[in-house]
Parts: C-alpha cells; sequence; structure tokens
C-alpha cells in the first residue's frame, strides 16, 4: 500500500509539473534538496513527500466520491 501511494503521489506530482500547480512539485524537490544533497537520503525525502501527497489526495479523492454517494442516496 505504500509503495501505491509513494509511486502514486510521485506520478502525480510528476504530472503537476509545468501546470498552474506547479509549486507542489518544486516545494517536494526542494524540500528534499535542503534535507541533504545525498542523493540517497534525498531520494528518500522526495519518496517520502511523494507518498503523504498520494495518501492525502486518496483521501479527498475518497471524501468526495463519498459526498456524491450520499447526494445520490446510494451511501451506506
Amino acid at each position: 500500500m505504500v509503495a501505491m501511494l509513494w509511486v502514486g503521489g510521485g506520478i502525480i506530482l510528476h504530472g503537476l509539473d509545468g501546470s498552474p500547480l506547479t509549486a507542489l512539485p518544486e516545494a517536494v524537490h526542494h524540500a528534499a534538496e535542503a534535507v541533504s544533497h545525498n542523493g540517497v537520503i534525498g531520494w528518500i525525502v522526495n519518496a517520502l513527500f511523494a507518498a503523504i501527497f498520494g495518501f492525502l489526495l486518496g483521501v479527498v479523492i475518497t471524501a468526495i466520491v463519498h459526498l456524491v454517494q450520499k447526494a445520490r442516496g446510494k451511501a451506506h
């Protein structure tokens, strides 16, 4: 599950690069660089932030789906 959050979050962050929301992937990149210029530690920090982003995005999407289902009268 953690790997899916990490990979999914990383894919979304990468896709946001160059969009109006480009500040998000840039912030993750700068945070990883600020922690360390060591490649391994920087990669770990980048992966951690991607997983956190993936988790938060999943929470938002789940909440939206639940609210839509509730509005349609299909929520249990």
